[in-house]
């Protein structure tokens, strides 16, 4: 699956990790504010977050290595039809 943000197309991926407990990251109240979306952009080592509530937050990581721990937490934490990765 595909979908246009903008001036980058992002693909879905998906992952059986599950190494963090899912269910300590659930929303408590709909009137909580969670992620909707979460877009990685693989040559950029970055994260795109956007929430519920019209929010954006971008996370950039410095290293490969952190860039994967943030990766794993994401994918392991996050259900996995939300997760967009950006098209080289």
């Amino acid at each position: 699956m595909t979908e246009d943000y903008g001036h980058r197309i992002v693909r879905e991926f998906t992952t059986n990790l599950m190494e963090y407990n899912r269910e300590d990251f659930l929303v408590d109240s709909e009137d909580d504010e969670y992620i909707t979306s979460c877009v990685v952009d693989l040559m950029r080592r970055t994260f795109i977050l956007y929430s519920n509530e019209g929010n954006t937050n971008t996370a950039s990581c410095e290293s490969t290595e952190e860039f994967m721990n943030v990766l794993d937490a994401m994918r392991s934490v996050l259900p996995e039809k939300i997760i967009k990765y950006v098209t080289p």
